[in-house]
């Protein structure tokens, strides 16, 4: 059913897949692999883990250690193996319940748990009884008030951990569809394991549908059915959560269970009735970012929530800039920031440098052209820019009219071919440049087009608007990424009604995300944008708050259809990292426009680029705010090779 089974390199993981039983024999490993692979991984000092002798790991080795000692006991292998692990944690029994000492997250749970588990399959444990007591003690305390529980069902019980983490790491094996389908109790009679998984199920591409959450509808149905426990805020919080994963325009139940629990939770933080300081930032940061999150954000964030200790972050010196002689341009240096911010914010992986890299410098180059056609550039000046970019390889024959075009031009034309073009040759085995190239010439065009719809007073269809300014903002030119991501993309693929329809749909996300933030100030420079668009067009009969409403309908709509397209796995011609990096753009435009444009003028984006590239994650060694980010070229440059 499973084939073979690519384990994990996580010791704590394998231990737990190594105690599922097999279906057919409940006295025999149902993945024997990762019962050898524990036996085959002890560290020389007994322990099991990623460093024994990290003095920030402690509590890490010893959560591992025992759960691969629970394994090779309950299916009574390496005796002598377990004899060591024994001996490890009784050399280091000390640590296990000192509050100072870093702990992975639910340890006070977790651990006690699992000790628990040590005693009913007789492994004789050296730990004092006292200090076992004062474990379980506490352990069953925090389960009741809560404090730790943030993503943890019922933990103490044995069974339940196992569950929780098999939901977690063997959801792409199908094990938790097929606990799902079965309404497997263990899953179904416990609220926040059954929101936690349908969220996993479904973000992992299992068609999973929103009935099985049916009878959390109603918020006073759910506080009063018999037998419904654990409901407390983190319960609500998960639900919340789950009622986002909406792929289909009517998700009635999904709607109804967003509807409540959201204003459940804001409710608890107006009455402050969430004491746990945790879990109320956890609540506030899912309320305030449910759509508009990245990726590196929220993981960044979710270290503060855990304390985790800093890790070192490298930066290299790139002369870029300087070379291209865009620095003797008026740059904005804000969008250079957040330009590599956008893209390290969602593609983060060591592996996907060139990905970063590529799309930081066609979007600066991108940024300098739409500066020239947005605001200060004389039509002559723009004519040109657009027949250079159309000779390409004959630019020669053309000329420059000015000596800003010809750093632009020179910028766009050695980036894409002497630097971005063998790149993605290595990683798909064809030329791409010619289609970088196209990507560009289409976004210089869709500008000048809505140059000419500006001055000339004219008015395009609402559908003309939108597809013409998703190249305005940038959709096209961050195709450049694709190229980087791993998976060949053939020009078949690219050529498909899917791209097609999936580039479609994020333009209609992106463009009016844009023009709803920057409505307000394009009516007083009498600019072109959806919301004043759509008041014209309505002949008076729609009032401003009301297109505006329109707006959202139609990004809400287009949101759910990329999100649909992602998770799609029947018939898909696409592969699977370009949809999920077509739907991270969606998040990103979120996160750029939930309160203003964070790409040219960063609020709260300014925090985020300094805790995502500069500020240490120990808060003890925090700099200032002001000598994170200095407006200088040095720094600017040294952004794009972040690694």
């Amino acid at each position: 059913m499973f084939g073979k089974v690519q384990l994990s390199p996580s010791s704590y993981d394998t231990a737990w897949v190594a105690m599922v039983p097999s279906r057919g024999a409940l006295k025999e490993p149902m993945f024997p692999e990762s019962v050898d692979w524990i036996m085959q991984n002890q560290h020389p000092n007994g322990s099991w883990g990623l460093n024994p002798s990290h003095p920030l790991l402690v509590k890490d080795s010893l959560s591992s250690t025992l759960a691969c000692l629970l394994a090779l006991q309950k299916w009574k292998v390496g005796e002598q193996l377990v004899q060591k692990g024994l001996d490890f944690i009784g050399s280091n029994r000390l640590y296990v319940n000192e509050k100072n000492q870093p702990s992975p997250i639910g340890f006070d749970i977790v651990f006690p748990g699992m000790v628990s588990k040590a005693i009913e399959l007789g492994l004789n444990l050296p730990l004092d009884t006292a200090s076992v007591d004062k474990m379980l003690s506490n352990a069953e305390q925090k389960v009741k008030s809560n404090s730790n529980a943030l993503s943890l069902p019922k933990a103490v019980s044995g069974t339940k951990v196992i569950l929780h983490m098999l939901l977690k790491h063997l959801v792409k094996l199908i094990v938790g569809r097929r606990c799902w389908q079965q309404r497997n109790e263990e899953i179904f009679l416990d609220v926040t394991c059954c929101a936690s998984a349908f969220q996993l199920l479904r973000m992992h591409g299992y068609e999973v549908g929103s009935d099985a959450l049916a009878e959390f509808i109603d918020e006073e149905h759910f506080f009063s059915t018999v037998g419904m426990q654990y409901t407390n805020t983190s319960t609500i919080l998960e639900l919340y959560k789950a009622s986002q994963v909406r792929i289909f325009q009517r998700e009635p139940i999904l709607e109804k269970i967003h509807g409540w629990t959201r204003n459940f939770l804001k409710s608890e933080l107006l009455n402050r009735a969430i004491y746990d300081e945790r879990l109320r930032n956890e609540v506030e940061y899912a309320l305030e970012y449910s759509i508009h999150n990245v990726d590196r954000v929220e993981n960044r964030r979710s270290i503060n929530l855990y304390d985790v200790d800093k890790f070192a972050m490298l930066k290299t010196s790139h002369r870029w800039v300087k070379d291209t002689r865009m620095d003797q341009l008026e740059l904005d240096w804000h969008a250079l920031y957040s330009s590599h911010f956008m893209v390290a914010s969602v593609h983060f992986s060591p592996e996907l440098s060139d990905a970063r890299i590529a799309w930081s410098k066609i979007s600066v180059i991108g940024t300098i052209l739409d500066d020239m056609f947005d605001i200060d550039g004389p039509r002559e000046e723009l004519l040109n820019i657009i027949e250079l970019v159309e000779k390409w390889d004959e630019y020669s024959s053309v000329g420059y009219n000015s000596e800003r075009n010809k750093i632009v031009f020179s910028a766009l034309y050695d980036t894409i071919n002497d630097d971005l073009a063998p790149k993605a040759f290595a990683k798909q085995g064809r030329l791409t440049c010619t289609s970088v190239h196209v990507q560009n010439l289409e976004m210089i065009k869709c500008m000048l087009k809505e140059v000419e719809w500006w001055t000339e007073n004219l008015a395009p269809g609402i559908d003309e608007y939108i597809f013409n300014g998703t190249d305005t903002v940038g959709c096209g030119i961050y195709s450049t990424v694709y190229f980087f991501l791993g998976p060949e993309l053939s020009e078949n693929v690219l050529s498909s009604e899917e791209y097609a329809n999936l580039y479609y749909y994020v333009g209609r996300v992106v463009r009016p995300l844009n023009d709803y933030r920057s409505d307000e100030r394009e009516s007083i420079q009498r600019k072109l944008n959806l919301c004043s668009l759509l008041v014209n067009q309505s002949n008076g009969s729609l009032a401003e708050e009301d297109a505006r409403d329109e707006v959202r309908k139609i990004i809400e709509y287009s949101r759910r259809e990329v999100l649909r397209m992602m998770l799609q796995t029947h018939g898909s011609l696409v592969p699977k990292a370009v949809k999920e990096s077509i739907w991270k753009l969606s998040k990103l435009c979120h996160y750029l426009y939930a309160r203003g444009d964070e790409f040219r003028t960063p609020g709260s984006g300014k925090d985020d680029i300094n805790i995502v590239f500069y500020e240490p994650i120990n808060l003890s060694q925090r700099p200032s705010k002001n000598s994170l980010m200095h407006d200088n070229h040095e720094k600017a440059s040294r952004v794009l090779e972040f690694m």
